[in-house]
């Protein structure tokens, strides 16, 4: 009676002893079969596995094992690794501009931010008319539709007043055409007229719709009655192939960027064309040459980002 009521009373803390031992085994073995990647504190693994085995009697440590060993597998069945590390991008010193003061943060949050102070907006939208053209007026257009009736009818001012006076070269140049009679001057005045319909849509005062495939067509006519009298220009030849790439005309662009290399232009005025034109040809191998190209021709801080792009930014 003695001895079994030794055993009795002994029975449970001999369960417990071979529960925790078990626990600390199989917590031990699924901390030992977990990747490398799941295991960066073994330790803290470790002490997680012994309360989960600790807590569950034996069906706890075997799913422990299980789970452990299901966890290499797929990682052995997958390899891919989503992130890789990235060449930190070289600096370019932007060049010298006309010195404004543009406030704290960009022009476009403080024209469209209702919230900001009408005077904010105002100075901001007067900083606008020191930036290049084909900037300012799409910054500008964002403006018409502002509930602010200053901000609103002085956007559209600034807008009118630039196309008038785009619109006031092409006149000029006609009136000038109609009674000018030497072959290169009249040529010279083509090419005015198709560089100014070009500025119109190349600064976005036509932006859309017929307005802009009239400056189109206006800019191709008047290239190509210049062409004939000023056959070996290159600065006309690169503007025909800009113009024609805008209309779609991919052979006709091809041809004009082709006749101004041979004309011995600079490499950095006719390659950007030349590798848009091969990008929107679908030729990608085509446009990673042209792009290497120019990146050992020229850099600067408008063609680092594309260079960066087309030399790393390639399929595995």
């Amino acid at each position: 009676m003695l001895h079994e009521a030794g055993f009795a009373a002994l029975s449970p803390a001999t369960l417990l002893l071979a529960h925790t031992l078990f626990a600390l085994v199989t917590a031990l073995l699924a901390t030992r079969l977990l990747s490398p990647q799941y295991r960066s504190s073994p330790r803290r693994a470790f002490v997680f596995h012994s309360v989960l085995a600790m807590c569950i009697p034996v069906l706890g440590g075997v799913v422990l094992i299980g789970w452990a060993l299901y966890a290499r597998f797929i990682n052995r069945r997958h390899r891919e690794r989503p992130f890789v590390a990235v060449r930190l991008p070289v600096f370019t010193a932007a060049p010298v501009s006309p010195s404004f003061s543009a406030g704290a943060g960009s022009l476009r949050p403080r024209l469209t931010r209702s919230d900001l102070a009408r005077e904010t907006r105002i100075e901001a939208l007067l900083t606008v008319q020191h930036l290049p053209g084909n900037l300012s007026a799409r910054l500008l257009r964002e403006v018409l539709s502002d509930p602010v009736d200053d901000l609103r009818l002085s956007a559209y001012g600034m807008l009118d007043k630039g196309e008038k006076q785009i619109n006031q070269k092409i006149e000029a140049a006609l009136t000038q055409l109609e009674a000018e009679t030497q072959p290169a001057a009249r040529g010279r005045l083509y090419q005015r007229i198709a560089e100014c319909y070009w500025e119109l849509v190349y600064q976005d005062y036509a932006h859309q719709g017929e307005l802009r495939e009239f400056a189109l067509q206006a800019a191709w006519r008047a290239a190509q009655d210049a062409l004939p009298l000023c056959p070996q220009d290159a600065d006309l030849l690169v503007l025909t192939g800009r113009v024609a790439l805008a209309r779609d005309q991919l052979d006709d662009a091809a041809q004009a960027f082709t006749q101004a290399r041979a004309l011995s232009i600079p490499n950095n005025r006719v390659l950007p064309y030349l590798a848009e034109l091969a990008f929107m040809r679908r030729d990608f191998t085509e446009t990673r040459t042209l792009v290497r190209a120019l990146a050992a021709d020229t850099r600067n801080f408008t063609t680092t980002p594309l260079i960066a792009f087309w030399q790393t930014g390639r399929p595995a």
